[in-house]
């Protein structure tokens, strides 16, 4: 089976270690980036963006949150629908989509890939709730692509704790403009990256 844990670990406490994602477009670029990236899907284009074949899936997402530090860890699975084409698994990969109040992101590198004797992808990823470049975290969803949502969660906090749940993957907090970040060595993947 593959898994794949997705961001930097730190250390908060001895024992503890919390699993980040790294945010790294400048601020003045993600309303270019966001157009981009939603423009070259519609049009068609997407693989500009995100370099991997995209597929149809389907999977669980699940998750935990705490407030303070207002974080969410996910854990989730996918398999590729029974009607995909078997030749196009292996370019495939599943990542995670995080949906913010300014706008949302997914990551190119690293993502999960499909293994070749179970046809599962793995993920597990630690998030904090407040990015100074997107905002408030609303709701994350694991992904083979910017627009191909496979299982999705809701996030919200109140003065009982952090709560996540699924949420279908046309709720109108995932069906906004997905930015494409780089990977982690910096190098840009987006359809609009100047």
């Amino acid at each position: 089976m593959s898994t794949i844990k997705w961001g930097v670990r730190r250390t908060v406490a001895a024992g503890v270690t919390v699993l980040t994602t790294l945010a790294v477009l400048a601020a003045a670029t993600v309303p270019a980036v966001l157009a981009g990236a939603r423009a070259a899907d519609a049009a068609g284009v997407a693989a500009g963006s995100w370099p991997f074949q995209t597929i149809c899936a389907q999977g669980e997402l699940t998750g935990t949150g705490t407030a303070t530090p207002f974080q969410v860890q996910l854990s989730g699975w996918a398999t590729p629908c029974p009607a995909t084409d078997p030749a196009t698994v292996p370019d495939a990969r599943l990542g995670l989509s995080r949906y913010y109040t300014a706008g949302g992101a997914i990551g190119v590198s690293p993502a999960a890939t499909f293994d070749p004797t179970t046809g599962q992808a793995q993920l597990s990823v630690g998030l904090y709730g407040t990015y100074a470049l997107y905002g408030t975290l609303r709701a994350a969803c694991l992904a083979t692509g910017p627009y191909q949502r496979v299982a999705c969660v809701g996030v919200t906090q109140d003065a009982a704790g952090v709560h996540v749940g699924p949420i279908a993957t046309t709720d109108p907090l995932v069906t906004g403009d997905v930015a494409v970040e780089p990977d982690s060595s910096g190098s840009p993947a987006c359809a609009a990256c100047l």
